[in-house]
Formats: C-alpha cells, structure tokens, sequence
C-alpha cells in the first residue's frame, strides 16, 4: 500500500507498507454426541473453527451469555438439566465470527465424591462415599486391578506408590458420573536400633 502526498511547492513525497490480509475466521464446534447427557459430569466441546494460518485468533465460550473459558476447546461440567446455549467466538484482529448451538434434554446425574484417609501399604484403608443426588449403585476402582461395588468400602494395597482410583455412580436414568484422584499411597516405616558396644553397654553406665 503506497501513500504518496503532495504539497504546495510541488514536493511529492512517498511512503509504502506491506499489510497482510487474513482469511476471516469461521465460527464451529460440535456437542457432546454421548447418550444420555448428565448434569454433574465433564464434557468435551469440540472447537472445528477454521481460520488462516498464521492469524492471532482468540476463543471466547459462553453458556448462557457468561464466559466460561477462553481455551480452544471447551471442557464444561454441566450444573443442570435446563436448556443451555452455548456460543463460541472467534475473533483475530479486526475479524471475528460466532456461532451458537443449544443442548436440550440433560438427564440429572449424581454428584460424585469421596473422601480417603492417608494409605499406607499394608494397611486398611477406608474410602467415604460423598456422593450426592439419586444413584442405585456404585462401582470403585482402586488403581492395582481391584474393584468393589460397595457404597463405602476398605482396601488394603500391598504395596506403595500412586493409584489411579476411581468412582462411578449409576443412577435409574442411565448416567455414569465419576471422578478420579490419584491416591498415594506410603511404605510403612521399619523402626530398627542398636546398642553400642563396651563400654557405653556396661552395667552401670550410660547406654548408647
């Protein structure tokens, strides 16, 4: 682009820049495809916007008109089982696109949560069953191939290290909710000592 300017005495002078024109960018992503859709559960929202190579593009997600995040792709726990539009806005300098999609249909999911004392290995450990909400069973995953179906079971790991363990909570209308922590899980102390040799072992003095 080239500027030329013109003053009264005839000088001409002259000044040119490059500008780079982008592409605009095109607003899209898809919903969670998973059935049923429960409340009290992440889902993935899948950003397939497309845009120029090169462009400094910026997100924007809101539910409900609020933003909730301004990351690629959108990871969204659910908080209800009410109509919920979601929007996604795309923008680079000077360009932005959006569009809108609503989820319809959520079932209600129960809130999944536990509680652990500190394990150590060889040991009885209790987990608590914080869940909230309807559920009719549980299934836990303790992180060493084991599993119960009780509502707060013990388990005792024979050895130390960290373990993935997991709890899902089923309810009547179809939702799986879980949550996962890694639980670690400590050696036990091996208490040992000796007693010195004479003369700190003498009757009569002071043992070492």
């Amino acid at each position: 682009v080239s500027l030329q300017a013109t003053s009264l005495n005839g000088c001409n002078n002259l000044t040119e820049q490059l500008v780079t024109i982008f592409e605009p960018p095109v607003s899209s992503f898809s919903i969670p495809q998973a059935a049923p859709i429960c409340s009290n559960q992440p889902y993935l929202f899948d950003n397939t916007s497309s845009f120029a190579t090169g462009s400094q593009v910026s997100w924007s997600w809101l539910v409900d008109g609020t933003l909730v995040a301004n990351t690629m792709d959108l990871l969204y726990t659910l908080q209800s089982t009410s109509s919920q539009s979601f929007k996604l806005r795309v923008e680079i300098p000077g360009c932005n696109s959006e569009s809108t999609q609503t989820m319809t249909g959520v079932q209600e999911g129960p809130l999944v949560d536990f509680t652990v004392a500190i394990p150590c290995e060889g040991a009885s450990t209790g987990f608590l069953n914080l869940t909230t909400g309807t559920a009719n069973g549980y299934q836990w995953t303790f992180g060493d191939g084991q599993i119960s179906s009780v509502e707060s079971p013990t388990h005792t790991y024979s050895a130390a290290g960290v373990f993935p363990v997991t709890l899902t909570a089923f309810n009547a209308a179809g939702c799986q909710n879980q949550k996962q922590v890694s639980l670690q899980v400590f050696s036990r102390p091996a208490p040992d000592f000796s007693l010195a040799l004479p003369p700190f072992s003498c009757a009569g003095t002071p043992s070492q």
